[in-house]
């Protein structure tokens, strides 16, 4: 708390602080005085002999920090004829803001209304919450080593790591200033990221306390990086190239999904009919069926279609980053999936290849899947984090898995397309259900 202002007596000084500093101390724990004064004017001296610009963020931060102070206050009254003008200034140094801004004309104003309107003025509404000054405790010699090397770190983990280790440490408001400066120099994409890293590790899934229903798995909630985390997407030829990216956080819940994909027996036992192509093989996938029939099946049986994420994020074993269901290796693709080079160009019995780390059949291949999402391409800009459920609204829907006529690089667990029109069936279009 400094009082500066040309002409001013060092008693008149003291006056002036005390007044304001009686005033602040209805919201603020406030640290003034003489000492205060010598520390402040000894940090203006330093940045003046080291030729640095002592520009009002670059002066107040290093006050602040001497200080563990995020709030400094400072006032000037300057003398004119027939009375002074007074001016409170309030700084939130951490947000590089101004807080408080007054400025009073007291005309006619001998020291001691002044001293009444300076008090008057510091007692007036503050915004923020912070402390005006406070004195940290001593730091230990753990602490000091920890800061010694975070210190000099560019990573925002480590300081947020920091604070949370040593909240009250004499090191904090310098800890606050950096962090602070680390932010205001990311990209959009790493402040994304900080973003989205904070929301995982705050993620607390909602969990599944029942068994799973006949014939489903229990998927395990958590997050993952969804996309093309293998960066070969731009392989498949499509109109609209590379709708897998960018890869972006998700987590989840806790979900249930079928073990295989809905059979021809299955979608004829509820739905009275069998749209398939394929026919004559109950237990191979029911193809030819549209999105809302899908859907429908689903509802008919106390399930739901799953999400886009929440199908990548099992077809990928729990979110691992897997190229294939169950595999990254282009070799060993035969045992897990059906498509183009071992389909014999046809749908076959569900559960035949080897399944996923959740024990999830042919989620590579056999056929397309249909999911709830609406298709849009930009989508994984702007997706939230948690338990996304894709755009509002659409054209399409999205399919996954890829399928039987297709080459490997449709039947890998990123692969989206837009082909699905809801109300079109196809002979490659099949589903499985959710809970």
């Amino acid at each position: 708390m400094q009082v500066q202002g040309p002409g001013l007596s060092d008693y008149d000084r003291r006056s002036y602080r005390t007044a304001i500093v009686e005033g602040l101390r209805s919201k603020y724990k406030v640290l003034s005085g003489d000492e205060v004064d010598k520390i402040v004017n000894k940090i203006f001296e330093k940045e003046s002999r080291e030729n640095i610009e002592c520009d009002t963020e670059k002066c107040f931060q290093d006050i602040a920090i001497a200080f563990q102070a995020e709030l400094i206050a400072s006032c000037t009254v300057v003398r004119k004829s027939g009375g002074y003008i007074l001016n409170l200034q309030i700084n939130n140094v951490l947000e590089n803001e101004n807080i408080l801004s007054k400025s009073v004309p007291c005309e006619g104003c001998n020291e001691f209304k002044v001293i009444n309107v300076l008090k008057s003025m510091a007692g007036g509404k503050v915004l923020g919450s912070a402390l005006v000054g406070t004195v940290a405790p001593p730091s230990s010699g753990a602490e000091s080593a920890t800061w010694d090397v975070v210190k000099n770190s560019n990573d925002p983990n480590d300081i947020e790591e920091f604070l949370k280790a040593y909240p009250n440490s004499q090191f904090a408001t310098a800890a606050k200033f950096k962090l602070k400066q680390l932010e205001r120099n990311m990209t959009p994409e790493e402040k994304a990221k900080a973003k989205a890293d904070e929301m995982v590790k705050n993620f607390k899934p909602k969990e599944k306390t029942e068994p799973p229903p006949e014939g489903m798995v229990l998927v395990k909630g958590g997050c993952y990086e969804m996309g093309d985390t293998f960066g070969d997407s731009d392989k498949i030829y499509r109109p609209n190239p590379n709708p897998e990216k960018p890869v972006h956080t998700v987590c989840l819940d806790d979900f249930f999904m079928d073990k295989y994909e809905v059979t021809q027996s299955d979608f004829q036992s509820v739905m009275g009919s069998n749209p398939s192509f394929f026919e004559g093989c109950s237990n191979c996938p029911v193809e030819l069926v549209t999105w809302f029939k899908a859907k429908e099946y689903c509802e008919k049986v106390g399930k739901r279609l799953p999400t886009e994420a929440e199908w990548e994020y099992a077809a990928r074993s729990g979110g691992k980053k897997e190229k294939y269901a169950g595999t990254n290796s282009s070799i060993s693709i035969d045992s897990y999936a059906w498509y183009s080079s071992n389909s014999g160009s046809k749908t076959h019995h569900v559960g035949r290849k080897n399944p996923n780390g959740l024990g999830l059949y042919d989620m590579s291949g056999n056929v397309w899947e249909w999911v709830s999402d609406w298709y849009d391409e930009n989508y994984y800009s702007n997706s939230p984090t948690d338990n996304p459920k894709g755009p509002d609204s659409g054209k399409y829907r999205v399919l996954r898995g890829g399928s039987w006529d297709r080459a490997p690089e449709y039947v890998q667990a990123s692969t989206r397309i837009m082909m699905g029109l809801p109300d079109r069936g196809d002979i490659i279009y099949g589903f499985r259900c959710s809970q």
